[in-house]
């Protein structure tokens, strides 16, 4: 909605828009929705990063905190699957 507001060359700010959806519309927001995504192979990439995240390494009870990237190429094959929103 927010994008075809810009479309309209409309010139409230996101923040304002979203305060304003969430005062007349409250359960717009407590409800998740899925998109379909369909692409040809090589066209989508995944790509996932998280910060501080504790494993166990060696022994019982030792834990180190890593950085972690993971990367999902799209070459191989079509992707197909779902986004949270």
């Amino acid at each position: 909605m927010y994008e075809r507001l810009l479309e309209m060359e409309c010139s409230v700010g996101y923040d304002a828009f979203r305060r304003y959806v969430h005062k007349h519309w409250p359960d717009f927001a407590k409800t998740p929705y899925w998109v379909r995504l369909e692409t040809p192979p090589g066209q989508l990439s995944q790509l996932d990063w998280k910060e501080s995240l504790k494993v166990q390494l060696g022994r019982p009870g030792r834990y180190v905190k890593v950085e972690m990237l993971v990367l999902n190429p799209g070459f191989y094959e079509a992707y197909r699957g779902l986004i949270r929103v």
